[in-house]
């Protein structure tokens, strides 16, 4: 790949590691559960307007007892925020502790 890189051209690296894109970043702050919930609301269409889905209809996708997925997803929800409003202030990801 550096063999493309034309003459004159300057190529300077700041780390090294694997990729992993925003999306990947923001995804990695979250818990398996808060994963887990998230995933199952958006794919339900709890996020869509009109609402497809209920917070019953996620229980029953991630299996868990009714009414415990409230958290899980404020949760969720609270570190995404945070991180794409004030991605420099950590006070912006209010959270419960687990």
């Amino acid at each position: 790949m550096l063999n493309a890189v034309p003459d004159g051209a300057c190529i300077e690296g700041d780390r090294t590691g694997n990729y992993r894109s925003k999306t990947q970043d923001l995804l990695a702050r979250l818990t398996v559960r808060e994963r887990e919930t998230l995933r199952a609301a958006a794919e339900l269409g709890y996020y869509r307007t009109p609402r497809e889905a209920t917070s019953e209809d996620i229980t029953a996708v991630v299996g868990r007892a009714a009414g415990t997925v409230g958290d899980p997803l404020r949760d969720a929800e609270a570190k995404i925020v945070g991180r794409l409003v004030a991605p420099e202030n950590p006070k912006t990801e209010t959270h419960r502790n687990p």
